[in-house]
């Protein structure tokens, strides 16, 4: 028996039952030891005694006297050292330190609440933490780390208090929380930390760090505001701030270079909906690379002693593609040390088998991009969108199909003017004049990828003569991205619920959105060969395994019944605010293939809440099927910063009640809306036929990006959305 084989053949079915089945014990909390509350405190008192005059007042500003907490000082202090300076020893060693301070004065319980707990790590001798509390009457109290108690889950370590290096030094380290007692609005908390780790560098000629943002403004007002990077001459940094951010300032201390970035008296952000954070809210973005030097001329990357804060379009042309060259032999996540080009000959081999050499082009170009998404449903595979792109274009190119390659950014985190890191790229191809995306588990092709559609990209040369060429990725309208819901509603005979059949169906980048809910607890994996007539998967298993096969996709598909309705209840409990009882799931097209790419499924339930009793009159909140709709705040209505809703939409309703026996409707005027602008639109009508009332209803965003000038335009169909879903209908018996 071949067991690497059996595995895989299995792994599709296991893993999802292993997900299903499977509940990791969970980790008792241990309380810190009283030795490494010593160490921690010990070393945090360095940082806390800094003669720093913007940790000297705890005072803040009149003119913020409202908010609910103010940032009197934060900093962070990272320190990169190959010379190690008497740390941690080991000549293969980078010593990586972080010294961490923050002010913050508590003006309201929302944000005595927020800080009840601190967060701290613990994972070396160098580690450190301590916090105090300055009361109002000038009194100082340190926090007792006795009561402190280790953490499950490190992800959920608040931003403030995680360390920089964990995200990039991967050994797993160890945090722990502690209560604040006694803390009231009008507390001033002040905590230090300082974490050190090493990183092995002996074996590699450079290492990059991830890429950091940090926005100027936070979730409260900061008064001081500082990043100092130190680094020795082996280390580069890249920085770049945008949207009027403050730059970095570079200083030398002995063998040192130093780069300083400081903001002042920022204002709290107010806009909250529609808020593309990175793309239009002053920030700094910088990252850290280690080398000897070898690799500079291919990496994102700066000299020594200066920071790079920009590439031209040449540049990114010739960085990108050396980076594309070597993915090949770059190994797949999931796929037990394969490379990229293993899993192209491999599947080179089952196109071959399946025909591919001899189909038109188009047929071919589909067959490849499917073989590849069913290698991520049914082997668990992961490419990232570099590897799926090299992974495709190897395929395409042994058919002699040319391809092209395309890079642009992630639209939600920076504009191609502003690439400065590696990280930055996204990938897609060009075959034909149309784009291809990286597949998921549920598109099609030609599917767009949301975070690109309507970019500048470039067109990477692939020889010396070529010149990078700008171009434009395609983009889409809203007529592209459909949500439809049609209801067919009855009134209960007990008057208490409402009973409803919901038909859903999703288009386009929606239908991307919400086939991750639509298609959890069912057994799409079994069936996706079938989706594109690929191979049988299991037509090699010895038959002596299929009845083992057999049984895990029966636990699988019994389980999923049971969890389906559970799962589908919650999600539309969740749509409506009320209680649902869960009746029947119904999948009618998966959106999974070529021929249909749209998803859709019906449900059964009874929704309560939505009736409300006059006498013998009925008030029915039909409106409310809607599902919950956006409000905006008082102090929301305001804007300063530009709207981005992410892509253009249409949604639309249908909701036909019929109308009980015995009773007429009244109100029907009142369910009429008609907003309209260039932002966007909301239109509702309403009219009764053969003792059914029909509700139509249209919501469409006409634009991604919007000025803030035409805020109010927006509001008019946003509002009119959020009022419409509390209209009420009046059933009024006909005697």
């Amino acid at each position: 028996m071949d067991f690497r084989n059996i595995r895989i053949l299995f792994r599709a079915s296991l893993f999802f039952l292993a997900a299903l089945f499977f509940v990791p014990a969970a980790k008792a909390q241990e309380i810190i030891d009283e030795d490494f509350i010593e160490v921690l405190i010990k070393n945090s008192k360095e940082v806390l005694a800094e003669a720093d005059p913007d940790f000297s007042s705890n005072n803040v500003p009149a003119k913020w006297a409202d908010e609910s907490m103010v940032m009197i000082g934060y900093r962070k202090h990272i320190l990169f050292d190959k010379k190690r300076s008497g740390l941690l020893g080991g000549k293969e060693n980078l010593v990586l330190l972080e010294k961490k301070r923050l002010k913050i004065k508590l003006l309201d319980k929302t944000a005595v609440e927020r800080f009840s707990q601190l967060y701290f790590r613990y994972s070396s001798g160098f580690d450190g933490f301590g916090a105090v509390v300055y009361k109002p009457d000038g009194t100082k109290r340190e926090i007792a780390l006795t009561k402190a108690v280790s953490i499950e889950d490190n992800d959920n370590v608040p931003e403030f208090f995680k360390s920089f290096f964990d995200q990039n030094v991967r050994n797993r380290n160890e945090y722990y929380k502690v209560p604040v007692a006694d803390l009231l609005p009008g507390d001033v908390l002040e905590f230090a930390s300082m974490t050190s780790s090493t990183l092995n560098v002996k074996k590699t000629s450079y290492y990059q760090f991830d890429a950091q943002y940090e926005l100027c403004q936070k979730g409260m007002p900061v008064l001081k505001h500082k990043i100092i990077i130190e680094t020795d001459n082996n280390s580069f940094v890249t920085a770049r701030s945008i949207n009027g951010a403050p730059e970095f300032k570079h200083t030398t201390n002995s063998d040192f270079n130093v780069y300083t970035w400081e903001d002042n008296d920022r204002e709290r952000l107010k806009d909250v909906n529609f808020v593309n954070e990175y793309m239009i809210l002053p920030s700094v973005k910088f990252q850290i690379t280690y080398t000897d030097g070898r690799e500079i001329k291919y990496l994102f990357a700066g000299t020594k002693g200066q920071i790079k804060n920009t590439f031209d379009v040449a540049e990114i042309g010739k960085k990108a593609y050396a980076n594309y060259t070597g993915v090949g032999g770059s190994y797949v996540y999931g796929a037990s040390g394969a490379t990229v080009d293993a899993i192209s000959s491999m599947l080179w081999g089952k196109l071959k088998n399946a025909g591919g050499k001899d189909v038109p082009e188009d047929k071919f170009i589909e067959m490849a991009y499917y073989y590849i998404r069913h290698t991520q449903v049914f082997n668990n595979y992961y490419y990232s969108d570099k590897q799926f792109c090299y992974l495709l274009g190897q395929l395409l190119y042994t058919r002699k199909i040319t391809s092209e390659i395309i890079v642009t950014t992630p639209n939600n985190l920076t504009s191609p003017a502003n690439l400065l890191f590696e990280n930055e790229l996204s990938w897609c191809l060009r075959v034909k004049g149309k784009y291809i995306f990286k597949a998921t588990e549920h598109s099609n092709l030609y599917d767009v990828d949301e975070t690109m559609i309507g970019n500048v990209g470039y067109k990477l040369p692939i020889t010396a003569k070529e010149q990078t060429e700008e171009v434009k990725i395609a983009d889409v309208k809203a007529e592209n991205n459909k949500s439809l819901f049609q209801f067919n509603v009855a009134v209960d005979t007990s008057l208490k619920w409402l009973n409803i059949e919901r038909t859903t169906a999703y288009t386009g980048i929606q239908k991307e959105r919400n086939s991750g809910s639509a298609l959890q607890f069912t057994t799409y994996m079994f069936n996706d060969s079938r989706t594109f007539n690929g191979p049988d998967d299991y037509e090699n298993v010895p038959a002596k395994y299929m009845d083992q096969i057999y049984q895990q996709k029966k636990a699988i598909t019994e389980e999923f019944k049971i969890r389906k309705p559970e799962y589908m209840k919650e999600q539309m409990e969740g749509d409506f605010g009320a209680t649902v009882n869960y009746k029947d799931f119904q999948m009618m097209t998966e959106g999974r293939t070529f021929k249909k790419p749209q998803l859709m499924y019906k449900e059964i339930a009874q929704v309560g809440e939505k009736i409300r009793k006059a006498g013998n009159k009925l008030l029915i909140n039909l409106p409310g099927l809607m599902g919950s709709q956006l409000q905006i705040r008082k102090e929301e209505r305001t804007r300063n910063f530009d709207i981005d809703v992410r892509y253009p939409r249409d949604l639309k309703w249908q909701i036909n009640m019929t109308v009980p026996a015995g009773y007429t409707v009244e109100g029907i005027e009142e369910l009429k809306t008609n907003v309209d602008n260039e932002t966007g639109a909301f239109i509702t009508s309403a009219k009764v036929e053969n003792n059914v009332l029909t509700i139509d209803i249209q919501k469409t965003y006409k634009q991604k990006n919007i000025s803030k000038e035409k805020w109010s335009q927006m509001l008019d169909f946003v509002d009119a959305a959020y009022n419409f879903t509390h209209k009420l209908i009046l059933l009024k018996p006909i005697n």
